[in-house]
């Protein structure tokens, strides 16, 4: 079985981030083969006119602000490839991570990544984290590292079958 990829990357206004991850992620998608979106979600900063540039990016534009829900959508509506991977745009994932992601992947349906130390997150969200965390832990009956990771590789067909079912009942 093969494995081939498609990093999908929402970006909303990361001008200043942006370059600086796609330049760490580059040799990555170079060494295995990976394809890359990167969904600009109706920036109104610098974001589009860097993406212009990247001759290894595929660049879809949302003419408006849509979400981090819209912009994964529309990835993974262009994607081709039997896996995806869902990676931020601001910095706080490292290509290594998602590399080691992609060499455990074994059949799984989907694998999560957990962030490292130093990470960016946001310190206005961690109550409500720290509770969701606290519940899910208790719900699945163990640990889960890091129930917010948004890196994460994801069967494509599993995942749009589920984006078809929410779909079809308006959620």
């Amino acid at each position: 079985m093969t494995k081939e990829l498609t990093v999908i990357i929402p970006a909303y206004n990361e001008e200043a981030g942006i370059s600086d991850t796609l330049a760490h992620l580059k040799p990555y998608v170079e060494k295995n083969g990976w394809k890359v979106i990167v969904v600009n979600d109706g920036s109104t900063d610098r974001t589009k006119q860097i993406l212009v540039n990247l001759s290894f990016v595929k660049v879809i534009t949302h003419k408006v602000n849509r979400g981090y829900g819209a912009s994964l959508k529309s990835g993974l509506s262009e994607s081709t490839t039997e896996l995806v991977a869902f990676y931020d745009a601001d910095g706080q994932h490292r290509p290594e991570e998602l590399e080691k992601l992609w060499n455990a992947w074994n059949d799984q349906d989907m694998i999560v990544g957990q962030r490292v130390k130093g990470s960016h997150f946001s310190i206005s969200r961690a109550p409500g984290k720290w509770i969701l965390g606290k519940t899910a832990n208790f719900l699945a009956g163990r640990k889960i590292p890091d129930l917010n990771s948004g890196l994460r590789i994801v069967k494509r067909d599993i995942i749009m079958k589920y984006l078809v079912s929410v779909l079809k009942k308006g959620i």
